[in-house]
């Protein structure tokens, strides 16, 4: 039996976690369990402990997603649980804050990363930093459902109409996207920005005051929290995604708009430039370089030849990440641990 301990907890307007859809797929083909199934960390640890107490001689393989601030606390407490009861572990490496900690020389989560029978990062990103470290890793990439990107390719543009996907925080810098279209607008007066994601109302208040200094309040808008389903139907009304966070890992919401025929321009920062090859799938610039983002976008809305080159060439980087591309890598690491369930 394999056990994945994830978040799972997802209400039903957030947009699932990448262990949902990975634990989905698998139990369809192997026997697993998923943990644990609630908000409170306290109670996490104890249905872990407890559970896999219960079922250690039933189970193969432990697979525990790896994320920051406190869900590390539980993945971290989940691997000495997988320790003292002698139960095999992988984990899942997903958060970017995560390189802070494989600085530290003689960390908990080196140490155990030693110990675990697989390292899984998301991309090459987490994967060089590990093998910096002389621990080795394999790269199996955040899953897409096919039937839930359906891909549109639009007519070149003649306005841009831009869509952001994350929540609203300082960390991913929606300043940087206002003030991208800040700069737009002086060529293409009726250009427009969504930005899709939760926010507190006081950062949003803040944001609102300076939209308002800018004379952008008629050309953004703020969503707040929409489900997976209701911003993909948003993104065929937008040509052009914009990514602009200070820090990150392998950001699913730039791999779903490159699968739904947005190209993408985003930052350079932490994995990002290992999901996607610049100038040819994505266009990078530097973080906070609003001026540089709004010349990147200029040259989509230019040249048709370019907007279509990075449409194509970043749907079908996007197509590997689709899930029967993604299940032969997952099937090929658990071959030697458990066996599939006879159809």
């Amino acid at each position: 039996m394999i056990v994945y301990i994830g978040i799972f907890y997802n209400t039903p307007a957030q947009t699932p976690k990448p262990c949902t859809l990975v634990a989905a797929k698998l139990s369809q083909h192997y026997p697993l369990r998923t943990l644990p199934h609630s908000k409170n960390l306290l109670r996490c640890n104890f249905e872990v402990l407890s559970t896999l107490f219960v079922i250690r001689k039933k189970t193969d393989l432990v697979i525990i997603d790896l994320y920051a601030y406190r869900w590390y606390y539980l993945a971290i407490i989940s691997a000495y649980i997988c320790t003292a009861l002698k139960i095999p572990f992988a984990f899942f490496l997903h958060s970017h804050l995560l390189s802070e900690k494989l600085q530290h020389r003689n960390s908990a989560l080196k140490n155990l990363l030693r110990k675990s029978m697989y390292n899984i990062c998301p991309s090459g990103f987490f994967q060089q930093q590990l093998k910096q470290s002389g621990i080795e890793s394999v790269v199996i990439p955040n899953p897409l459902q096919p039937e839930h990107y359906p891909f549109t390719r639009h007519n070149h543009p003649h306005t841009p109409h831009l869509l952001w996907v994350r929540n609203v925080h300082p960390k991913y810098d929606p300043e940087m996207a206002i003030s991208v279209l800040d700069k737009l607008k002086k060529q293409y007066p009726d250009a427009s920005l969504t930005l899709v994601g939760p926010f507190e109302p006081e950062y949003k208040n803040q944001l609102d005051a300076k939209i308002k200094i800018k004379g952008l309040e008629k050309q953004i808008t703020f969503t707040g929290l929409l489900s997976n389903s209701k911003w993909v139907t948003l993104a065929a009304t937008h040509n052009i995604f914009i990514n602009t966070t200070t820090l990150d890992n392998a950001p699913v919401s730039v791999m779903e708009a490159a699968a739904l025929g947005l190209p993408v321009v985003s930052t350079n920062v932490g994995g990002i430039p290992y999901l996607m090859e610049d100038e040819k799938e994505i266009l990078l610039v530097n973080a906070g370089d609003a001026e540089a983002m709004n010349n990147q976008i200029i040259r989509l809305m230019q040249s048709p030849d370019l907007y279509n080159s990075i449409v194509t060439q970043a749907r079908s980087r996007a197509e590997e990440n689709m899930w029967p591309k993604v299940q032969p890598i997952w099937d090929k690491l658990l071959a030697p641990i458990i066996k599939p369930i006879s159809v």
